[in-house]
């Protein structure tokens, strides 16, 4: 094996060998193909030691010149490339949580160049960046005032900032969470420069814990959303109004991180645990954050809405103008909001693909999963249309699963693993999820529109 890997020739040597014929190729280009190519080769005969003669022939026989060839095809093609969702999450971090309705898709293609981000077109001044949505918010909220950061992580480190830095800012145990990617609050609390005091217990707390806990160093009660566990059993928390009273009385800021975003209360979706934005600005919370593509249904960004006063203080902070969200984020986000605008209370907003593939019913789901198998030309025992269970993911309703369908592969040899890694590097990429030796292809969270497109997936890695 040694005498094989001494055989790989170093970068500069190939690209002398290369240069001549990639001449209209960028040199960097071509060195970074080459060095991956080699650097894989290695990797690849120190795990499975090659045959003598190995190395001459990939390298005269033509065997790499394929190899550079295609690798410098995939160095130059997008890497942020479009995926099927088949896994079931609705709001799957990994893939781009909530996909964006038309409307916003619509909207990032209008923007992309020159667009009204920053400017009043009436007197031509500069203007207020996030105006349009602000409005948007207000209206759709009830919040007195409304502005957007670039995500709720920066919304909740605004609010600390503003209203907490150098004071106490009070919280209950039970609320202590940490998201993805170690994000403490704790720790956020630290960085924003507020003192973190803790009152109650994990599992109850009450308004009294808060009030007994307050000093004239404290700056702020509060609330933090378990978006992503849930505490169930002998538990107890303050309502919001409770809280909002505690801080009326004591002369004390008070906020809410919900963190999911639900902007309304559906009584027809199973989302009857989680807090709902415009109930909590209605409690009267100074300032209330949530994310832009959870339940909103819209681009990655931190929401915060509340009293005027609080949300203007929070606007002049410093620190606001290095959180500020960019032209796309606020021409998707105003999009979004304007299919909020359109429906009335209730009435779900089925424009947006998060609510669309929430209100399937079963029936069509089971229709369509039928209709796949038939296009793709399989068949039991091969694959079956099959009884799911969804969620909706990214720390949204916690420990929920609602029913869905499925189709359901079996892989030859038992090999699901290896069936679901080559649907998601096919075309187009096919996300699934593998349970009880079986791949799962969970219509839930596949749009109508691409069911052609994975069924020529599976007839191609199922060929």
């Amino acid at each position: 094996m040694s005498g094989e890997l001494r055989e790989i020739p170093p970068v500069d040597r190939l690209l002398q060998r290369y240069g001549a014929a990639y001449a209209d190729t960028p040199r960097p280009l071509l060195r970074t193909a080459l060095r991956e190519l080699t650097d894989a080769l290695r990797l690849q005969w120190r795990a499975t030691p090659p045959p003598a003669g190995a190395a001459k022939r990939h390298f005269e026989e033509g065997g790499f010149e394929r190899d550079l060839a295609a690798r410098l095809a995939q160095l130059i093609e997008p890497r942020h490339a479009a995926v099927v969702n088949a896994t079931g999450v609705l709001l799957h971090t990994g893939l781009g949580r909530a996909p964006l309705c038309d409307g916003a898709a619509a909207a990032l293609a209008r923007i992309a160049r020159y667009g009204l981000v920053e400017v009043d077109p009436d007197s031509g001044e500069r203007g207020r960046r996030e105006l349009f949505v602000r409005d948007l918010l207000c209206e759709l909220t009830g919040a007195e005032e409304a502005t957007v950061v670039n995500n709720n992580a920066a919304a909740v480190m605004l609010l600390l900032r503003g209203l907490a830095f150098g004071k106490a800012g009070i919280v209950s145990r039970g609320e202590l969470v940490e998201i993805g990617g170690a994000f403490r609050v704790p720790e956020v609390m630290a960085q924003s420069g507020a003192a973190m005091v803790e009152v109650g217990t994990t599992n109850r707390t009450r308004a009294a814990d808060y009030a007994a806990a307050v000093t004239p160093d404290t700056g702020l009660l509060l609330h933090v959303h378990t978006s992503n566990f849930r505490i169930v059993g002998f538990t107890e928390k303050p309502t919001f109004e409770e809280l909002v009273a505690v801080g009326r009385e004591k002369g004390v800021a008070t906020a809410a991180d919900l963190g999911s975003g639900l902007l309304r209360r559906f009584p027809q979706l199973p989302f009857h645990d989680e807090p709902v934005v415009e109930e909590a600005v209605a409690a009267g919370f100074d300032v209330v954050t949530f994310s832009g593509d959870k339940m909103l249904g819209g681009p990655q960004c931190g929401l915060l809405v509340g009293r005027k006063e609080a949300i203007l203080k929070l606007r002049r902070e410093p620190l606001f103008r290095a959180l500020r969200p960019d032209k796309l984020t606020l021409a998707a986000l105003e999009a979004t909001l304007l299919e909020w605008r359109k429906v009335a209370p209730g009435e779900l907003p089925t424009a947006l693909p998060f609510y669309a593939m929430m209100g399937a019913s079963l029936d069509a789901l089971r229709a369509r999963g039928h209709a796949l198998l038939a296009s793709a030309g399989l068949s039991a025992p091969r694959a079956a249309v099959v009884d799911s269970r969804a969620q909706v993911g990214s720390g949204s309703v916690p420990g929920r699963e609602f029913d869905s369908v499925a189709v359901a592969l079996a892989a030859a040899g038992g090999a699901a693993d290896g069936l679901a890694r080559k649907l998601r590097i096919g075309s187009p990429r096919l996300f699934t999820r593998v349970s009880d030796g079986r791949v799962w292809i969970d219509l839930r969270t596949v749009f109508p529109s691409e069911d052609a497109s994975v069924a020529a997936a599976l007839r191609a890695a199922l060929a």
